[in-house]
């Protein structure tokens, strides 16, 4: 990361974390490398807080952790805001077709609400997806590991894998 190398340590730490899907030094860094090129955008601030929450979870007590994933929530409230000021209303201001029908009514605070947690449950879905896509790559490579004799290896990664499972 530090030659600006970011594709380069991204596919480390994913090579980390097939062999160890909550090493969260590797999940830090792939976050703070996805962020890192002036380029990064939404998609990459949104990844990089479902590996920073991955994290988190395994291991509550990082405050490096926790610290990064504050920033980039708020970050991304910041965003969101900007965004909302930039085309909030783009869609209100008028006809397309004259005649047509009268503008949508604004959002109720129930309504807001229901959309949120929509969000989350497809961000939730996403990381299950994410979850389970891991353990399968685990679970290759310990059977490439016990076809090449590594059994110890392999059964070591299994015993992570039943633990992440759980």
């Amino acid at each position: 990361m530090r030659l600006g190398q970011f594709t380069v340590a991204i596919d480390a730490c994913n090579d980390a974390l097939r062999l160890d899907s909550t090493n969260s030094k590797a999940l830090y860094r792939r976050a703070v490398a996805r962020m890192s090129p002036a380029s990064a955008g939404s998609t990459e601030l949104d990844a990089s807080i479902v590996d920073l929450q991955t994290a988190i979870r395994a291991h509550p007590d990082d405050e490096t952790v926790a610290r990064e994933l504050r920033r980039l929530k708020g970050m991304r409230k910041r965003q969101r805001a900007a965004d909302k000021k930039t085309f909030g209303g783009l869609f209100q201001r008028g006809e397309v077709v004259a005649g047509r029908g009268a503008p949508p009514k604004p959002l109720t605070e129930e309504q807001r609400r229901a959309r949120k947690e929509e969000e989350e449950k497809r961000a939730a879905v996403v990381q299950q997806r994410q979850f389970v896509q891991q353990l399968a790559e685990m679970e290759r490579v310990a059977t490439m590991w016990e076809e090449e004799g590594k059994t110890e290896q392999a059964q070591e990664l299994r015993q992570h894998i039943e633990k992440a499972k759980r």
